[in-house]
């Protein structure tokens, strides 16, 4: 750790809050006594008691896992190292793949919370993560965890300013989530008006090329061997394009298995599975690629423009055909059958055209506005990072030489921790009260 500003200490996360402790491993339930807290109810931001669980029973000891106002839970696996800090909690105990802190009464448990945000802390977790096939941390290596440790009056300082320039910033980041909103809004609208004229409809399967017909692609995509035929995915459809860069590649042997659904310029590839608004025309790069099992490639006619067809079922009206014929639990997906049978309008192809330049004029303002958006929600993110490094250093409140060391705070928290009763065994509490 970097030279300290005068006053400060070197900690461990043991030194101000003891050991961690792992939560309770137990079932989820819609009703119960006591709430149980997730890793998932701490990965969307500031815990909602109203959303999380009730745990299927109630543990045996049930104080050594109850939450208290001011207790921070951190995530062990999964999200290794989200946490959150626990206000005003309901009855509640911690899942087994969180870990609780307890702070010190000494110190400041909101300074830790922010501590656990800062990059500092995210560098020592991939430290001690790093090589790990399911990446997680124990108890042990957490409590060995360091962090720069100020006077208190300071963590006090330091506390305020951080959520008073926060708070200006998330006043920031919610106007920027609006804006992304209503984007994603003015686009859904856009092609729902560039598709509302009263034009006949035909079956998808009538308006596609009977010698290619519309087919899922690979089962299972070998990942060994000589890998050399670059296949799509979902994830590989955005924004109407193919991002060429993030696409996996197959064996020759296995794309000849499957050679039904090998691309030619000009299909259409639709994700079918999960994701049922992702569309785009295949380029030239991509002849003779293939598909994935969870997407379909689809040979318009001559009549039927590519571009106009992606952008169609990208649409909402196409979703909300696909979201009523999707079946299966988990993750749902579309039947080929359903999607041959979907009805698709059609106008003449010079009105296609017209529809396509004047969408994708549209669309490219949006697609500029929406890149400004995201680009600010960047910097917002690096400002926050930014922040607590400094604060993390002692930059951005003063030091005040007649605060307290944190050296003389840190030996009476490890005094008083020396001078508490050991808590007894469960064995032996039950000996003792036998």
């Amino acid at each position: 750790m970097s030279e300290l500003p005068p006053g400060w200490a070197t900690a461990t996360i043991s030194d101000l809050c003891g050991k961690p402790q792992y939560g309770w491993t137990t079932k989820a339930a819609k009703t119960g006594v006591l709430q149980l807290l997730r890793t998932t109810d701490i990965t969307r931001g500031p815990i909602d008691w109203n959303s999380v669980p009730w745990s299927a029973k109630e543990p045996p000891n049930r104080q050594q896992f109850l939450l208290r106002s001011g207790d921070i839970v951190v995530s062990r696996a999964g999200s290794v190292g989200v946490s959150a800090m626990v206000h005003d909690p309901r009855p509640a105990v911690f899942a087994s793949y969180l870990m609780r802190l307890r702070p010190a009464e000494e110190v400041s448990g909101r300074f830790i919370a922010w501590f656990l945000q800062a990059p500092n802390f995210w560098r020592q977790v991939e430290r001690a993560s790093a090589g790990i096939a399911l990446q997680n941390i124990n108890a042990t290596k957490l409590a060995a965890f360091q962090m720069p440790l100020p006077p208190l009056a300071e963590q006090r300082r330091i506390v305020a300013a951080i959520e008073e320039q926060f708070s200006r910033l998330e006043n920031g980041t919610r106007t920027l989530v609006l804006a992304r909103r209503r984007l994603e809004g003015l686009a859904r609208q856009i092609i729902r008006d560039a598709f509302s004229e009263d034009w006949p409809q035909h079956e998808l399967v009538h308006i596609t090329n009977p010698t290619r017909p519309i087919c899922y692609g690979i089962l299972k995509p070998r990942t060994v061997g000589e890998l050399v035929i670059p296949y799509i995915e979902v994830r590989s459809i955005k924004a109407g394009r193919i991002d060429l860069e993030s696409l996996h590649r197959t064996t020759q042997e296995l794309h000849d298995q499957f050679r039904r659904s090998a691309l030619s310029p000009g299909d259409v590839v639709l994700a079918i599975r999960g994701s049922f608004d992702r569309a785009a025309v295949v380029p030239a790069e991509l002849v003779g690629a293939n598909v994935s099992r969870d997407v379909a490639r689809i040979a318009p006619l001559q009549d039927l423009d590519p571009a106009y067809l992606a952008h169609y079922l990208a649409g909402p009206d196409a979703f909300r055909y696909f979201a009523a014929a999707a079946r299966g639990v988990g993750v749902r997906g579309v039947n080929i059958g359903d999607l041959r049978r979907m009805p698709i309008p059609l106008p003449p192809l010079a009105d296609q055209r017209r529809i396509v330049a004047e969408l994708e004029q549209q669309l490219s303002l949006i697609d500029a506005l929406r890149a400004a958006v995201e680009s600010a929600q960047k910097r917002s993110a690096a400002l926050r990072r930014a922040i607590l490094e400094r604060a993390l250093r002692g930059e951005l409140v003063p030091q005040d030489p007649a605060d307290e060391p944190a050296s003389v705070l840190l030996e009476r928290i490890r005094a008083d921790r020396a001078a508490a009763p050991a808590r007894p065994s469960r064995r032996r509490a039950t000996m003792e009260t036998s």
